[in-house]
């Protein structure tokens, strides 16, 4: 069981994270309904996966777990539900491992 400080740590870290997001788009919030940038089912616990994975791995690791979520988008694309979905998404994790690699 989480701590109360580690909840609102947890809290804080998501605020920021919003907050970073919003001044970056250029747009205000980010769009909650929004499927491709940030999924309500994402954001369970007060956190996005996205953001929890990353503090769990190394950025080694990290960069791997972004090529392997390309592939898999752009492999299965034409497989199911929406083709044009699944290459955006495909595309925010080729943004994303772009940033990372900027950030070094």
């Amino acid at each position: 069981m989480m701590s109360d400080q580690c909840i609102r740590d947890l809290s804080d870290l998501s605020d920021k994270i919003n907050f970073v997001r919003a001044c970056n788009s250029g747009i205000g919030t980010v769009d909650s309904s929004d499927q491709v940038n940030s999924p309500d089912h994402y954001k369970s616990g007060g956190i996005e996966a996205i953001e929890y994975i990353k503090a769990k791995l190394s950025n080694e690791e990290f960069a791997g777990y972004l090529r392997g979520n390309i592939i898999k988008y752009v492999s299965r694309a034409n497989l199911k539900g929406s083709e044009l979905q699944d290459y955006e998404k495909a595309q925010w994790y080729l943004r994303k491992l772009i940033e990372e690699k900027n950030e070094k």
